[in-house]
């Protein structure tokens, strides 16, 4: 975090998050240069390995639907500078609503999956934001078992707090009918009016998979994605051609008619591997007529540059099930928390995606116009490289420490600039980073890229090597698409180094015409709010937005 405030643009905030952060670990009795945090594994987990209590919980289907109606009233003596909001949690889901000023009205609509009525209930914590700080101003319980939802599906309750302000919930719980995926036949359900609801993936398996390892099997595992966002990442099985995963998800539609669901297969390499091999995907839609779909297999393909999605058989095929549930409340709620849409049609997700439906530009669909805000954006951005440079480890360091080990990181420079300054890896010489910077270069008068490695001392740093890269050696890297091995440039005592470093990068160069336009537009109009915090919040994901078009 400290390194990522050197791109801040506000000396003020930056300086006032250092001096914080600075002043926590100082009080932890925490060396600022190396702070060590454990993270869980990345990636699919091991099919059959043991799980916690609360991924215990999430193996049975949810028993209903609680919808919430929120309506918020503000407190006496409100102050317009306060910010406030609500965090609604049933057991780990949690609903946040949006921010509003403390002086006004306000409501919002969310959803749960309720597992027992029994014994779940709703923790409501009313929140006040100021500046950049948080605080919880009250908390409250609601009990689900209080409740005659059996009898009665909507009911009402009000939450009083202590500053005079109060909030009215209105509940409306729907049971969820049971899914059976048994059946060989896919069955004819009743037609329902309403397309929102609860969509239930399961991936049950896969036959004939290509065979990515040197054994002549893979570790095969899927991913499923609605509408282009990650829903599912199964376990990976090993050794295998023909995995069984029979994982499934449940989560919320506005409408299934109009979402596509993606289903991506991969080999899992392992926790130190950037990219894991891809065997082949599938793409599909349900229609009103048919709302479910019961164990339907598809051949597995990939794309291709000039036809487009193709099926291969040498790929494989996938077996799934897809059930939409309708619940006439979540169509309320879903609008509320509608994901903001792609602004460029041909940003997918995967290479692999290219002919997925949300991605397609429908035909005779004329291109936007560049406004001035794009046009300035790409003069901004001509004659510029963007390089994301990912330094994965490396190998046969030089010992520079007593103990015949070094502590060595890397700094990444640009026009004998630093850029970028992994972190410090303690008593090896074999170094393993996985740090991934982005930067710009220039393409008129390019300069080397230089990757420096020192080894860390109390007082000073030891030199431990150099690599100097050129704009023609990284796009040559980029397109290659794999990771390559480099000898460190190094002399001691007279004595030539072979040090080596694993990096990996991908090279951005040219901007589409027009491809920012819209985003830019909407910038510009968000500087006329009235409130600070929700354009902030916008901007935020607008810019979220451009990262992943550049």
């Amino acid at each position: 975090m400290l390194r990522n405030l050197s791109l801040m643009e506000i000396p003020l905030l930056k300086s006032w998050i250092h001096n914080n952060v600075m002043e926590g670990l100082t009080e932890a009795m925490v060396d600022p240069a190396s702070v060590d945090i454990n993270f869980n594994k990345v990636g699919p987990t091991l099919m059959g390995q043991t799980f916690s209590k609360k991924e215990k919980a999430k193996t049975q289907l949810a028993q209903g639907v609680l919808t919430v109606h929120v309506k918020g009233y503000p407190p006496r003596n409100a102050v317009s500078e306060d910010i406030r909001y609500v965090v609604l949690n049933i057991g780990t889901r949690k609903r946040q609503t949006h921010e509003v000023p403390a002086t006004e009205e306000w409501e919002d609509v969310c959803s749960f999956f309720i597992y027992n009525l029994a014994t779940e209930k709703i923790k409501i914590k009313s929140k006040c934001m100021r500046l950049i700080t948080s605080t919880t101003l009250e908390q409250k319980e609601v009990n689900l078992s209080s409740f005659p939802f059996q009898v009665n599906s909507v009911c009402e309750t009000t939450v009083d707090n202590k500053d005079g302000s109060k909030m009215v919930l209105t509940m409306h719980y729907t049971a969820l009918p049971p899914i059976k995926t048994t059946e060989v036949e896919e069955s004819q359900s009743s037609k329902s009016n309403t397309l929102a609801g609860v969509m239930y993936i399961c991936c049950h398996g896969a036959t004939n998979v290509l065979a990515a390892d040197k054994t002549g099997a893979s570790d095969p595992y899927c991913v499923v994605f609605c509408d282009r966002k990650r829903v599912l990442t199964t376990p990976f099985i090993p050794r295998t051609r023909n995995p069984h995963w029979e994982s499934w998800v449940e989560f919320f539609v506005r409408d299934y008619t109009m979402s596509s669901f993606s289903f991506f297969v991969y080999d899992w390499d392992g926790t130190n591997t950037i990219n894991d091999d891809f065997l082949g995907s599938v793409h599909f839609r349900m229609s009103e007529s048919q709302p479910e779909v019961i164990k339907r297999t598809l051949t597995l393909g990939y794309n291709k540059p000039d036809e487009g999605f193709s099926e291969d058989k040498k790929c494989g095929q996938i077996t799934f099930t897809a059930v939409f549930r309708p619940v006439e409340s979540v169509s309320k709620s879903e609008k509320f928390h509608q994901l903001m849409k792609s602004y460029k049609p041909n940003d997918y997700l995967y290479k692999e995606d290219l002919m997925s439906p949300s991605t397609m530009m429908p035909a005779g669909l004329p291109g936007r116009r560049s406004t001035a805000a794009s046009t300035y954006m790409n003069d901004l951005l001509s004659n510029k490289v963007i390089v994301e440079l990912t330094i994965l480890q490396g190998k046969d360091m030089v010992a520079m420490d007593r103990n015949g080990f070094s502590d060595p990181f890397c700094i990444v420079s640009v026009k004998d600039k630093k850029v970028f300054t992994t972190s410090v890896k303690k008593k090896t010489l074999f170094p393993k980073w996985n740090e991934t910077v982005t930067l710009e270069m220039s393409l008129v008068d390019a300069h080397n890229l230089t990757i420096d490695v020192f080894d860390k001392d109390v007082i000073s740093k030891d030199f431990m090597g150099t690599l100097r890269l050129s704009l023609d050696e990284l796009k040559e890297l980029s397109l290659k698409g794999t990771s390559e091995w480099y000898s460190l440039d190094k002399i001691k005592n007279g004595k030539f180094y072979h040090s080596l470093i694993q990096i990996n990068c991908n090279i951005t160069i040219e901007l589409s015409e027009g491809c920012h336009s819209v985003i830019f537009t909407e910038i510009a109009n968000l500087f006329r709010t009235r409130n600070n915090l929700r354009f902030i919040k916008k901007l935020s994901n607008m810019c979220q937005s451009l990262v992943t078009e550049l």
